[in-house]
């Protein structure tokens, strides 16, 4: 966390969009198992179709939480390996609920700062 006088420059958001997807996946997987494309369409319907995230940030993503033991995946075919499914573990579970109790002032933060920035600019 930055003191109260140190400037960050380089971000006006308390949390990246990486870290959000992280968020948003280890959600998704929590309450039903799913593949890296329907993750992807799913995080799209969940912000209106404004945006979603690209398959170059996804997939890292899940190979890391998985490398993690945050979520475990299998092949629906291991012979063609062509949908390569995800669930949480119970790791997993418990990682998710740090993130999202650690997580939520920073998201809070961010939507204060667009609010501020709307109302100035807007108002």
């Amino acid at each position: 966390m930055a003191l109260k006088n140190d400037r960050n420059r380089n971000a006006i958001f308390k949390i990246s969009i990486t870290a959000m997807v992280k968020l948003l996946i280890l959600n998704m997987l929590s309450k039903n198992y799913m593949y890296g494309n329907q993750i992807i369409d799913n995080i799209s319907l969940k912000l209106h179709e404004k945006w979603a995230p690209s398959p170059g940030m996804i997939y890292p993503l899940l190979r890391q939480l998985e490398d993690e033991g945050h979520i475990v995946g299998w092949w629906s075919d291991p012979v063609k390996r062509s949908t390569r499914y995800y669930k949480i573990t119970e790791e997993g579970s418990k990682y998710y609920k740090i993130l999202k109790k650690n997580y939520q002032g920073l998201i809070n933060d961010s939507i204060d700062i667009l609010e501020s920035f709307k109302k100035e600019i807007y108002t």
